[in-house]
């Protein structure tokens, strides 16, 4: 502290480090806004436009498995779902899990996904946290006119932006279907295992 006090120069040399450091991390959460809004806008549009076509094919989980691959972080989602029980699960588990996992996602979702995708959406805002994910702000219109929000998180991955949770009206797809997983596991001896094997089954 003594070596600070006795050379100002040196104090203000540290102050525009640190405001610097400040600055460029403010930039980049909202070029990281900025960016993370366009993806989704962008996204959004490509989904929409598949839509009519995946209602008539018939091929919606085919369709829905090439957007979980292109847009979603289907790893960082299993790794939210699964909690606390992904740190002991060896290497080997966690990758039978994730591709379980993203099987059952295909499954449950993609008939449901598919109505909403093809729904008005607007995008109302953008907002970068301190922990590098960004909470893009949509709204959904109902059938019935009723606006639904939902809150796409998006997080900067070495591929580009890729969603890792979704928050519908407030509630958390993610942090729901974690509590699911846990109570399954924990009446079955934390055996992540017999939880893949459950979604490899539901998934078919």
């Amino acid at each position: 502290m003594r070596s600070i006090v006795r050379h100002p120069m040196r104090l203000l040399s540290l102050f525009a480090v640190v405001a610097a450091f400040a600055f460029s991390l403010s930039v980049a959460r909202a070029d990281d806004a900025a960016d993370a809004r366009a993806f989704i806008e962008k996204a959004a549009a490509q989904v929409r436009a598949d839509a009519p076509q995946a209602a008539q094919s018939g091929d919606q989980r085919e369709r829905f498995l090439k957007i979980l691959d292109r847009d979603f972080d289907v790893a960082a989602m299993g790794k939210l779902v699964l909690g606390r029980f992904w740190a002991n699960a060896s290497e080997p588990v966690r990758q039978d899990f994730i591709a379980a996992f993203r099987a059952y996602l295909a499954k449950s979702y993609a008939p449901r996904f598919f109505v909403y995708a093809g729904r008005p959406m607007t995008v109302a805002s953008a907002r970068s946290g301190s922990d590098g994910i960004t909470s893009v702000r949509t709204n959904v219109q109902e059938a019935d006119n009723r606006n639904v929000g939902v809150d796409w998180q998006v997080a900067r991955t070495p591929n580009g932006f890729r969603i890792v949770d979704l928050v519908v009206e407030g509630v958390s797809l993610g942090l729901t279907q974690r509590d699911d997983f846990a109570n399954y596991l924990r009446n079955n001896g934390d055996d992540v295992a017999k939880l893949t094997a459950l979604l490899r089954e539901r998934g078919k």
